[in-house]
């Protein structure tokens, strides 16, 4: 075989090649979200569309800077942290989608009634979940140190606004109550769940409640305030307080539980909540009244609960534990009093791993004797008042005095058959516990718009731990702030979660600084947007590298709407784009026929569909976005490829004057070939400058420019030059 014939062999095969690709595959996710080209019945339909000439998806994310409002008095002073804030997040977009390679989107800042908005549309996805996953969630970096400042009334005030903000919010949406408190613990905002629990269980304010007269499902409408007694302060220097919280309460699920046997555990907790005075006695011999069982003595109103043998088949001691916020001396003065005083706050038989949990390095002496624990919130006394053999069998029972017939009833009703509650919470404290971390010199607030990258590290014992790099102003913030606070702790929070509180040692002014703690159960990201706990520490560390790197923001984005888009020029614009391609070949036809002939417009024609052909093939495997950008950038391509045809026509009319037609196609082809290269290579070298600038408007004009005038380079010229021979051997 000749190697024309072999040439012309292997065009035809790469025509039929680009009309099976564009007529018979399609493109298909798997289970990664990665799309892979496989057969389709309609593939002509499986081309990568933009929103203009096609569905796409708009999402709208409200900004949130209420931080930077509390930051910042001055409003001159917020609008430059804001507008510096919402640049960082329009670049951190912009990097996500980029990283997807060719697409077209806009997205754009965006003021509602002194709401600051981004709104992102994605032309080119027509899947809200898809938008959602490419978009990303918000990994919040926030640093604080701690709030010595004595709370305000003006700060109660606010507090309490913002606790009643969240209750609109969630009666407004009841679906949306657990995530209207995600990830806020650096704003003293915690979610917290009861499970099947009795109302003794329950904080005591829920006895106030009436819980039965709530649906399930149901918010409560109003905000209670409660004050939560001995709350263990995150700061170990301040032990325990009495703090006060806005409390915002959902009721889930009221079922009952019917029991034969009430435990010792259940009485307690039900004369506590009833506010009925309860008394428990170690004797040693048995009580009449069976394991587990009530006795009720209706002369004098006595009712008797017998909890069973303590420590059946052990040795312990009989003891009372004393506790109090005086001094150890005060409280062993009050314990050796005659009736140890209200002090008492326990008094059982345990055995001897259970007194170690008060007193860990207990060694029995002589009976009573005290051992003393000092805890952070005061003293903890533990008298071992008689040590017990195995043999030595003891009972406790439990009394109850002054109790009606008719409230004993009750009371054998309520245990035997108790209500369980299912309850979630949104706790909002009265104040806030820490402080956003401030410059001293400049005022400026350390956070996320001064992060560059995070990376993997090691400490000094070689556990890996989250290094996070700073820019040049981050380094001073950091410089200063550090230097103004040895000795206090600097807390970080990632989503909102307090990851680390390391105790400042000494200013820290390089460029960087390392959150250790463990990262196991860390969110890590599928490809695909899902998401799925880390399971060791070491996958946990990387996790976190991977989202500060992909979705540390300024201020965190709170998605308000998604809809779906129908094409916003589909209608009048892309038919008459249609229109346009119709009158232009069937122009370029009949103005070729008036120059050259029916044949060579004939050829002209050819060329133009195998030209069409082959870059539909192409931008299919190339998954690449047709949008009406790159559609204007396709008709004025042709009209070069045009140019290329005429430019060889004219080159061969050239030669024909002096040789035969054979040789005038072979040399008049040859000859126009450099000229065809540098007018399109000039303009490529443009279109490919203006590409690699990455501006939104032009690129995908600029790209199928590029992709076009390649193509004309390849074929343009040994197709025309085939066809030309095959017409002038057929004569």
């Amino acid at each position: 075989m000749s190697t024309q014939k072999r040439n012309f062999l292997i065009r035809w095969v790469l025509l039929i090649i680009s009309l099976v690709l564009i007529l018979f595959t399609g493109r298909e996710k798997d289970a990664e979200g990665q799309t892979t080209l496989g057969f389709a019945a309609e593939g002509w339909e499986s081309f990568r569309l933009g929103m203009d000439v096609a569905w796409g998806t708009r999402l709208t994310y409200k900004v949130d800077y209420s931080k930077y409002r509390e930051q910042f008095t001055d409003q001159f002073a917020f609008n430059q942290a804001k507008q510096d804030a919402e640049t960082i997040i329009l670049q951190q977009i912009d990097g996500r989608i980029s990283k997807l390679g060719v697409s077209d989107y806009n997205a754009r800042p965006v003021t509602l009634n002194n709401e600051h908005y981004i709104q992102i549309e994605l032309w080119w996805v027509q899947d809200i979940e898809e938008a959602k996953a490419i978009i990303g969630k918000t990994v919040e970096l926030e640093f604080k140190l701690a709030n010595t400042i004595e709370p305000s009334d003006e700060e109660y005030q606010n507090r309490k606004e913002r606790a009643q903000a969240l209750l609109d919010s969630a009666l407004a949406n009841p679906s949306s109550f657990d995530s209207i408190a995600t990830n806020r613990q650096s704003d003293d905002i915690t979610f917290t769940q009861w499970p099947s629990s009795t109302l003794a269980q329950l904080p005591s304010f829920y006895a106030e409640m009436d819980l039965d007269a709530m649906e399930k499902w149901e918010i409560y409408p109003t905000l209670v305030e409660w004050v939560y007694q001995d709350f263990p302060t995150e700061l170990e220097a301040q032990g325990y307080q009495d703090l006060l919280w806005f409390t915002l309460v959902k009721l889930i699920d009221v079922t009952t539980q019917d029991t034969e046997t009430v435990s010792s555990q259940q009485l307690v907790e039900y004369a506590s909540t009833n506010s009925l005075d309860i008394q428990n006695t170690i004797v040693d011999q048995e009580p009449t009244i069976a394991a587990n069982e009530f006795g009720y003595n209706e002369n004098n109103k006595l009712v008797e609960y017998n909890a069973g043998e303590i420590l059946i088949g052990q040795a312990g001691y009989d003891v009372k534990l004393y506790q109090s916020t005086w001094s150890i001396d005060d409280l062993l003065n009050q314990a050796k009093a005659e009736d140890g005083g209200a002090a008492i706050q326990y008094e059982w038989r345990i055995n001897e791993e259970q007194v170690k949990q008060f007193v860990p390095d207990f060694v029995y002496e002589e009976d009573k004797q005290f051992y003393e624990t000092i805890v952070t919130w005061g003293a903890l006394l533990l008298e071992v008042v008689e040590s017990k053999a195995v043999e030595d069998r003891r009972y406790a029972l439990f009394t109850m005095a002054d109790i009606t017939t008719e409230q004993f009833a009750q009371m054998e009703s309520d245990l035997k058959n108790q209500k369980l509650y299912t309850i979630e919470e949104i706790f909002v404290k009265d104040r806030s516990s820490r402080l956003t971390a401030i410059d001293p010199k400049t005022s400026e607030a350390l956070d996320a718009k001064h992060f560059e990258i995070a990376r993997v590290s090691a400490d000094q014992l070689w556990a890996q731990v989250t290094s996070i790099t700073f820019n040049e102003a981050g380094k001073r913030i950091f410089c200063n702030i550090t230097e103004a606070n040895i000795q206090e702790q600097l807390a970080i929070f990632v989503w909102g979660t307090l990851v680390s509180a390391p105790v400042i040692q000494d200013k820290i002014c390089w460029w960087e600084t390392m959150i250790n703690g463990d990262f196991t159960g860390q969110t890590c990201y599928n490809k695909d947007g899902s998401t799925y706990p880390a399971a060791t520490h070491r996958e946990g560390t990387q996790c976190m590298v991977e989202n500060l790197n992909e979705w540390a923001l300024p201020a965190p984005l709170i998605l308000t709407q998604e809809e779906k888009v129908s094409p916003t020029l589909w209608g009048k614009s892309l038919r008459g784009v249609i229109r346009a391609w119709v009158i232009w070949f069937v122009a370029i036809f009949l103005y070729m026929m008036f120059l050259y002939g029916v044949r060579r417009a004939s050829v002209s024609l050819i060329v133009l569909v195998s030209f069409m052909i082959f870059l539909l093939a192409l931008l299919k495997l190339m998954w690449y976005v047709i949008s009406m950008s790159s559609l204007a950038a396709l008709i004025l391509t042709i009209g070069m490829s045009v140019d290329a045809t005429i430019l060889m026509f004219e080159r061969v009319n050239e030669e024909a004057k002096n040789q035969p037609m054979e040789s005038a196609i072979i040399d008049g082809c040859k000859r126009s070939r450099p000229a065809i290269r540098d007018g399109n290579l000039s303009t490529g070298l443009i279109a490919l400058l203006l590409f690699m600038m990455w501006v939104n408007v032009f690129k995908w004009f600029w790209s199928m420019m590029i992709i076009t005038i390649i193509i004309i380079l390849v074929m343009i010229v040994p197709v025309t030059k085939m066809l030309l021979l095959w017409l002038e051997r057929r004569d």
